[in-house]
């Protein structure tokens, strides 16, 4: 046999399994069912209508309605559509199908279904176009969720989109429907819990109705498991009473957090279960903002988590990259709307397919209004979304104004100490007549020169070198510097003692020229100026012409010694 007949030939066989296992398990609790009844109640034996009711019910859980009587049953029974969607799925992963297996598959599930629907005696609400349509979604939503994991066609999409669709692009689409899937998936958690607490608070009121009915033990047993498979109904139509929108039993009876009543109601178990209004107002309160609360949980979840878009405010020192910020705030709107989209779409359906009729004129329509439900449910998880959207944004900005003010403050603070206790002063200083005495030339009648160049560092602790010729010559050049203190470095060269003096403090002695100093530079401004290319002014226009130094002439006078916030020492002979 070819791989490609086989492939043809899986699909019936899927079909024929899936519906086989699921309308005998079902059979087989509705004979189970009737046959006690029968016994418990007597009279005529309900037995024989196992299978016609085996076969509406298998039609039942995939939409289509049907009527018996004054009775016109709708209500999708969503726990039994689940199941069957999750046999054909199993199937449809054992044993490997493709294209070509959906196409007769679905084939052999259309001709199945109508077999049961010829079999069946009631009169049934849709047409058999609908009915038809109906079923082939339920096979479809199967088989895709089966081969969506394995199909070529799936790899080929999700390479594309990974190609096509940038890294942030795909991030913001995840954390959105993550979020939507979050937010629906506590969403009916909550609905559940809530239908567990009517069962408990109201239990007596199902054992009245199953009083006024005359059943027996058995039958009640039987009844409420058969009950439970609109489970699902009643927990989507709790989460809209929950949260402040309600549900009602047609014309007969109206659900909500402020109204509880109803008349005339047929003798169905599961209506016991229905809830009293809520009489405390907190608890009213707390209930409606409540999906406020997980709307704002789930949103700073997603802004703030490592794993999400993990926003954390900016700082003055990261750069003005304005872009960049913009994006960060615009990547978590953008899924907050996706999630929100989601969201309607889901509950829209949800509420669709979990209403139903009972019968006709005023019990034509069970359950939920579907667009003030989905109002009601919806708006304040987006309300919630946005909060925390908005949280985040003024945290952010009002972190990233203190911390850019305190910057500013600093700077202010820093700004005037630097400018007083770290600035390098370099100056250059000529005096066109010696002070205390003319600097003479040397033994062979050298032409007289005065070139000094005075750098000071200023420091707080900077105290004048020595005599009162120097005081006097600091004070006076303070004045022509911005009262900054100048030290003269050939005041009294004149003087053997004192160019000694300068000698012993490691001064480069007289050598035909102007003598060279120390540089004293800070450290943190060592490469403003070169400590070896002092600044030289020129002479006066009357000097005569300096002699040049010669460079071996003096092994002191080659390098200048570099200091470092130095202690001016005083040291006389």
């Amino acid at each position: 046999m070819t791989p490609h007949l086989k492939d043809w030939l899986k699909g019936p066989l899927l079909s024929a399994v899936a519906l086989v296992l699921y309308s005998v398990a079902l059979g087989l609790f509705i004979s189970l069912m009737l046959l006690v009844i029968a016994m418990e109640e007597g009279g005529d034996n309900i037995s024989e209508l196992s299978v016609p009711v085996t076969e509406a019910v298998v039609l039942l859980s995939q939409g289509a309605g049907f009527e018996i009587g004054s009775v016109r049953l709708t209500i999708v029974p969503l726990l039994l559509t689940v199941l069957l969607i999750g046999v054909v799925r199993s199937l449809a992963l054992r044993l490997g199908c493709g294209w070509r297996a959906y196409l007769t598959g679905l084939a052999s599930w259309l001709v199945l279904n109508l077999l049961l629907r010829q079999g069946v005696a009631f009169a049934f609400v849709d047409d058999l176009w609908l009915i038809l349509a109906k079923c082939a979604l339920v096979f479809s939503v199967g088989f895709a969720l089966a081969a969506l994991g394995r199909s070529p066609l799936t790899s080929l999409a999700l390479d594309w989109y990974r190609g096509h669709v940038g890294a942030e692009a795909r991030r913001t689409v995840r954390i959105g429907v993550l979020t939507a899937a979050v937010v629906a998936l506590v969403y009916l958690v909550c609905g559940l819990v809530t239908v567990v607490v009517w069962a408990v608070l109201d239990w007596r009121a199902v054992a009245e109705v199953f009083a006024m009915s005359g059943m027996q033990t058995g039958s009640r047993v039987l009844t409420t498991v058969f009950c439970a498979i609109w489970l699902p109904n009643v927990c989507i139509w709790a989460v809209s009473w929950l949260f402040g929108g309600g549900f009602a039993i047609g014309e007969l009876a109206d659900f909500s957090l402020w109204v509880g009543q109803s008349a005339d109601l047929p003798p169905v178990p599961v209506f016991g279960l229905f809830p009293a209004p809520v009489g405390n107002d907190a608890i009213r309160i707390a209930l409606m903002i409540a999906p406020i609360a997980l709307g704002l949980a789930c949103g700073l979840a997603a802004m703030l988590a490592g794993r999400g878009f993990g926003i954390r405010a900016g700082s003055p020192d990261d750069g003005p990259d304005a872009l960049r910020r913009i994006l960060e705030f615009v990547r978590p709107a953008l899924a907050f709307c996706l999630s929100g989209a989601l969201l309607s779409v889901a509950f829209t359906l949800l509420f669709t397919v979990s209403n139903g009729s009972l019968g006709f004129d005023r019990l034509a329509h069970v359950g939920v209004d579907v667009m003030v439900s989905t109002r009601t449910v919806i708006r304040p998880i987006v309300l919630g979304l946005f909060m925390a959207w908005l949280l985040v944004a003024v945290a952010a900005a009002t972190v990233y104004g203190v911390r850019w003010l305190m910057r500013r403050r600093a700077a202010a603070q820093a700004g005037p100490a630097q400018a007083g206790d770290d600035t390098v002063v370099i100056s250059a200083v000529h005096d066109a007549a010696p002070h205390d005495a003319g600097v003479r030339g040397d033994a062979h009648g050298d032409t007289e020169s005065r070139d000094t160049e005075s750098r000071n560092v200023k420091s707080r602790d900077t105290e004048p070198r020595s005599g009162d010729a120097h005081d006097a010559v600091s004070r006076k050049r303070s004045r022509r510097v911005d009262s900054r203190r100048v030290e003269p470095r050939d005041a009294g060269a004149g003087d053997p003692a004192q160019r000694r003096d300068d000698g012993s403090r490691g001064d480069a002695p007289h050598d035909g020229g102007a003598r060279r100093t120390p540089r004293r530079v800070d450290s943190r401004h060592a490469g403003t100026e070169r400590a070896d290319a002092p600044k030289r002014e020129p002479a006066d226009a009357g000097a005569p012409a300096r002699r040049p130094r010669v460079a071996k002439s003096s092994p002191e006078a080659t390098t200048i010694p570099r200091v470092v916030n130095p202690q001016p020492t005083n040291k006389e002979e």
